[in-house]
């Protein structure tokens, strides 16, 4: 599945494959990178896919059987689309005026491979309607185009909600994670953004009640106290930012900690130098995070704490608290922000391990070469252990490389998309047998270096001249 843009905020045009395991958006600054990971973050959401599939109803008879005809896969994804622009985008983006994202020319679609779907091996299970109750399967065989549904005759939301996951690959109830760039401040302030979340909700509350005993008149005062009342309901923050929001402030009545990336947290342990606790007096207020330093038993408040731990805890609390055992998708927005580089390489193969296991995937929207060129090593990597049959292993042992031999990264399942002047170009396109040539990168670094060069050169020739001089 491919999904095709144009005109969508500084993007002028865009294709993307919505197929990837792992996506790497570099570029420019004010080049959309955000906005395009905040717009796949809403394609996918768990959210997005249940409405959907409430709205849409014209897909003919209800039968046990369903062939999934072009003509029917081009019709949901037609309406797909239209219903991401129309009802989808504006929430998103905080946007219910329409003012921001409500370009005139603004299109959005979606390209589906027939032939890619047709591999797929799909089930998928929802409640019966039937009277004998329990669950209803669909299931798709592999090499058919045929879902067939056992234990019951589906209802029509279910058969759009099925054909939705199965074109976009979508799992039942996961909905990915966004963290922002400037997640650096949440940890630290999370407690006073609760309490302005609280104000922000008596204000609307105050407004509402002036705007029911206004509703009668039909008066400048009311036009007011509308203005007023939809300035109150919106949100400083995107969707996906609201959604961090709320899994933070439901950490304090749920809570449980999962055993999935026990390994994970000990890696990002090692670089906060401890880890995230949960800490609240005698039960009294909201939840605080502290920093359990590494072999004391004091915790330190977030304030004190560096901002590269401020920088992960949001991160820490995901692979915690959040991160389901399969099929995750988590979206990261500038990862090696306040980090050492040293430690933007350990980052960086955090979150390729995470994303090359239990079929997870990740987006990272990224400035730091040496997180992109540390990706582009496994590519390498891959290529060596499949293309030469070494032992990969006993390179990296006898070269006492940074690099760890599980990580396998095709370069198939690797989608790299570069920013610059309303244009997003695939460097798929611009790779080669020895993994994805990162051009900007390249560039700018030769263009430090040659500089430095030039200068020390003239600094060489200055003390020569001295020298000849004496």
């Amino acid at each position: 599945m491919k999904l095709h843009l144009q005109n969508f905020g500084p993007i002028q045009e865009a294709t993307i494959d919505l197929t990837r395991r792992i996506y790497v958006f570099v570029g420019y600054n004010n080049s959309g990178k955000t906005y395009l990971s905040q717009l796949i973050w809403s394609i996918f959401s768990e959210d997005t896919l249940q409405r959907f599939a409430k709205k849409v109803t014209a897909i003919g008879e209800v039968k046990e059987q369903l062939i999934l005809s072009e003509g029917l896969l081009q019709a949901v994804t037609t309406q797909f689309a239209e219903f991401i622009i129309q009802d989808i985008l504006p929430e998103v983006f905080n946007d219910s005026r329409k003012e921001f994202l409500a370009h005139k020319d603004l299109k959005l679609d979606f390209e589906f491979d027939t032939e890619a779907i047709t591999q797929l091996e799909v089930e998928l299970h929802y409640p019966s309607l039937a009277s004998n109750g329990g669950l209803l399967k669909m299931v798709k065989p592999q090499g058919s185009m045929e879902i067939e549904a056992q234990n019951g005759v589906p209802a029509t939301e279910q058969w759009i909600d099925c054909i939705t996951r199965l074109l976009f690959h979508q799992t039942i109830g996961q909905t990915p994670l966004f963290l922002p760039a400037n997640r650096i401040f949440f940890p630290a302030f999370y407690k006073y953004l609760f309490q302005l979340e609280r104000e922000d909700k008596q204000r609307m509350e105050t407004e509402m009640s002036r705007l029911l005993r206004l509703l009668q008149s039909n008066t400048d005062e009311l036009q007011q106290a509308l203005e007023a009342a939809l300035e109150a309901f919106q949100s400083p923050y995107t969707a996906p930012t609201n959604t961090l929001f709320n899994k933070m402030y439901e950490l304090n009545t749920h809570s449980v900690a999962r055993d999935y990336y026990q390994d994970l947290l000990k890696m990002l342990g090692d670089l906060l130098g401890g880890e995230i606790v949960l800490h609240n007096v005698e039960g009294l207020g909201i939840v605080e995070f502290r920093l359990q330093l590494a072999k004391q038993v004091q915790h330190l408040p977030m304030f004190l704490a560096s901002s590269s731990v401020n920088q992960l805890t949001t991160l820490f609390l995901y692979l915690k608290y959040w991160a389901e055992k399969h099929n995750n998708f988590l979206i990261i927005d500038e990862p090696e922000e306040n980090l050492h580089p040293g430690n933007q390489v350990k980052l960086s193969n955090l979150l390729l391990k995470f994303a090359t296991q239990h079929n997870n995937r990740i987006l990272l929207n990224t400035h730091s070469p040496l997180m992109v060129e540390n990706i582009n090593n496994y590519v390498y990597l891959n290529i060596l252990r499949e293309s030469t049959g070494q032992d990969v292993a006993k390179i990296i042992q006898q070269n006492r490389l940074n690099i760890d031999p599980d990580i396998d990264l095709k370069q198939e399942d690797l989608g790299v998309y570069f920013f610059k002047r309303g244009k997003v170009t695939d460097l798929q396109h611009e790779s080669n047998d020895f993994g994805i040539h990162f051009r900007d990168f390249y560039k700018v670094s030769r263009e430090v270096s040659n500089t430095g060069k030039i200068l020390t050169d003239y600094i060489d020739f200055a003390d020569d001249e001295e020298d000849l001089l004496d």
